[in-house]
């Protein structure tokens, strides 16, 4: 395969892919579990409520070297957005076309009407992409009286 060369540095698509879920935990032996993915939407049956969400991010195409990501967990009803959590990390990726693994943890997510979540990230001198999003559906039961 042939890749564009521009000075010393290889040119790559980013990759970002992301997994929405209860929770990631770290074993001692290093290895990650992600306990409860969401494979479609989150049906959140008793609210309002404040439920924890998880994402599982994984990108591959980032340069050698240092690198500095920014993301930013969105929660938008309607046409407007709330902030919900923001990371910074400083990583080294030693090999471009090997994936780089993060897990962005215990966002508690305010729930009291559908909604989409959103992750948003931004490598370093490049615009803010969109990495993925959850939509949320409040199937509150209503209370009788």
């Amino acid at each position: 395969m042939n890749l564009p060369e521009t000075g010393r540095y290889l040119i790559l698509s980013v990759n970002i892919y992301t997994i929405f879920c209860d929770d990631v935990r770290q074993e001692i032996s290093g290895k990650f579990i992600l306990i409860g993915v969401y494979s479609g939407d989150m049906n959140v049956n008793n609210g309002p409520a404040t439920v924890p969400l998880s994402i599982w991010i994984e990108m591959t195409g980032l340069s050698a070297g240092h690198q500095n990501l920014d993301f930013v967990a969105r929660k938008q009803v309607g046409l407007q957005r709330t902030e919900i959590a923001r990371m910074h990390v400083g990583i080294e990726v030693n090999d471009p076309k090997l994936p780089v693994a993060l897990p962005l943890q215990g966002l508690g997510v305010s729930i009291d009407s559908d909604c989409l979540v959103s992750l948003y990230v931004t490598c370093e001198g490049e615009p803010e992409r969109l990495a993925g999003t959850l939509k949320v559906n409040a199937v509150f039961a209503e209370k009788s009286n």
